[in-house]
Parts: C-alpha cells; structure tokens; sequence
C-alpha cells in the first residue's frame, strides 16, 4: 500500500513537470489555437515545413466533439476524411522533430464559436 502512495506521488509529480515543461533548445512555441467561428465551415492551420511538432486539443469545457484532418478538409462526422473525432479534453499529436506532420490542418465542430487550443512546435 505505501509503495502504491509512492508511485501516486511519483506520477503526480512527473505529470506536473510535463505541464511545466518548455520546448528543448533551439525549439519554440506558437500559439495557433483559435476558434470555429462558423459551425459546419472548417478553420486550418496553415502548412509548415519548419513544424518540429505540436498539438491540437479540444477544450476541456466543450460540449462537443472536435474534428480534426490532416491534409483533407474535417467534416462535422465521425470517420474519413477525419483523422481524429476529440471528445472534450482530447487531444491530437502532430508529431516529433524526427516525424512532424507539416501539412495543413483542418480543424471542424458543428456549432458556431467552438473554440479549440492548439500549439506548434517551431
């Protein structure tokens, strides 16, 4: 039972260091999130060939899904040409130095003003 403690402690405490950890030198943060402004009408995120990685997050607070496509335009279904189908709190990796995805990312919800949380890794 103390040894389980621990090991709560332990992963609570990498966990927060993760929050709080900045990009590796030589690599910066860009902020890209924004918002869906018109239900049904995909935004994007435009291609970058200096995109060392980054993800997109659907916020926590949402009350539904975030459609993601990489390189295809997102539709508001689950399914192609959708790459991932974000519930509340989920998330989608672009990728690392050695594999980013650099292309266009199109970013979709059903309603009007969906806001989503995004960040490139430059």
């Amino acid at each position: 039972m103390k040894l389980a403690r621990i090991g709560a402690v332990l992963a609570l405490g990498l966990l927060a260091g993760v929050a709080r950890a900045e990009p590796p030198s030589g690599v910066s943060s860009v902020n890209r999130g924004g918002t869906v402004a018109t239900g049904g009408t995909p935004a994007t995120i435009a291609a970058n060939i200096g995109r060392k990685g980054g993800w997109i997050m659907n916020p926590c607070d949402a009350t539904e899904s975030l459609f993601v496509s990489l390189g295809g335009t997102a539709t508001i279904t689950s399914g192609t040409p959708n790459h991932a189908d974000l519930p509340a709190c989920g998330s989608i990796n672009l990728g690392g130095a050695a594999g980013a995805y650099q292309g266009a990312v199109s970013i979709n919800a059903a309603t009007n003003g969906h806001k989503y949380e995004a960040v490139e890794l430059q």
